[in-house]
């Protein structure tokens, strides 16, 4: 009993494959080629019966080939090589498989391993940062500790976390890695720290002018600090005995590049001789030393009507 397939019931078998699958002879020249290789070589089998195939013939393992597809930009194939009889002649199959999208989503796994090893480190690189900050702030009220309230103390540590962690939440909400919307992260803190220090907003309210404006976290960390202070030293001195009052806060980048924060209030102001500069309180100490040391700028007291810092700074610097 002959065990051997005939070649005409090798065409239908090979015909029907849902790999492409060409016959060549030991030398490499294409003798028949099935529907599917013809999709994956993008080539006619008129076309290159006759001619070398030019896939490299081994057979020991399957090799991965590129073939370079005009209508799709290139396409991944595995080859595999068997030996077998053609027309009762020696030669070889060649079978090859898309693997294209497979690649593809190999290499969208290893984007996404290496994204998510530097968003790691990024993560420890962030929280070591503001344990750090956090730490110091700690420090510098441990001296200050006869002069200050554990009441104040604590709020003013509340507002400090919350202002930071109000920053992670946009990044997580964003999708963004490293840059926050300024303009919402100012409309959250300014809630959270009203909620904090029991502040009726009916009383005391809100003006928030900010453009749409992308900042790095490591600009973004510092004007946290400084505006929780400015905002909660507001909400605790400006407007005594429930009176009523307005907080402003605007940003504007000027056509210099620079960008001006000025945060103010409406009420019952600093006294003249308040040298806010020379250190008198720890947090404008600490305002100060933020503003030129980590974000290179400047910041200024105006006590004309009320209380009004501005700060400028480079927004894309840090």
């Amino acid at each position: 009993m002959n065990n051997e397939i005939s070649t005409e019931s090798m065409k239908v078998i090979i015909e029907n494959s849902v790999d492409g699958i060409i016959i060549v002879d030991p030398e490499g020249t294409v003798l028949f080629m099935n529907p599917s290789s013809e999709a994956i070589l993008n080539r006619k089998a008129e076309d290159l019966l006759g001619c070398m195939v030019g896939i490299p013939i081994s057979t020991e393992e399957s090799v991965e080939i590129a073939i370079n597809r005009p209508d799709c930009g290139g396409t991944v194939a595995e080859a595999r090589l068997a030996e077998i009889r053609w027309n009762d002649k020696k030669a070889l199959l060649i079978s090859l498989r898309d693997i294209t999208e497979l690649k593809q989503a190999e290499e969208k796994i290893k984007e996404s391993y290496q994204e998510n090893v530097i968003l790691l480190q990024e993560i420890h690189h962030r929280t070591k940062n503001n344990m750090q900050i956090i730490a110091t702030l700690l420090e510098a009220q441990l001296v200050e500790k006869n002069r200050m309230d554990i009441d104040t103390l604590l709020k003013q540590n509340i507002g400090i976390v919350y202002s930071m962690a109000t920053i992670h939440d946009d990044l997580i909400l964003s999708g963004r890695l490293s840059d926050i919307d300024f303009n919402s992260y100012l409309m959250q803190l300014t809630q959270k720290l009203a909620r904090i220090y029991s502040v009726d907003q009916s009383v005391v309210t809100y003006l928030i002018d900010c453009p749409e404006l992308l900042l790095n976290i490591d600009i973004a960390n510092p004007l946290a600090i400084i505006l929780n202070e400015l905002v909660s030293n507001a909400l605790k001195y400006a407007f005594p005995d429930n009176r009523k009052g307005v907080i402003s806060i605007n940003m504007q980048v000027q056509k210099s590049g620079l960008a001006e924060l000025t945060v103010a209030d409406n009420g019952v102001g600093i006294p003249n001789n308040f040298e806010w500069k020379n250190g008198q309180t720890l947090g404008l100490r600490m305002i100060k030393n933020i503003v030129e040391k980590q974000l290179e700028g400047s910041i200024d007291l105006e006590c004309q009507t009320g209380t009004k810092f501005v700060l400028k700074f480079d927004p894309g610097s840090g």
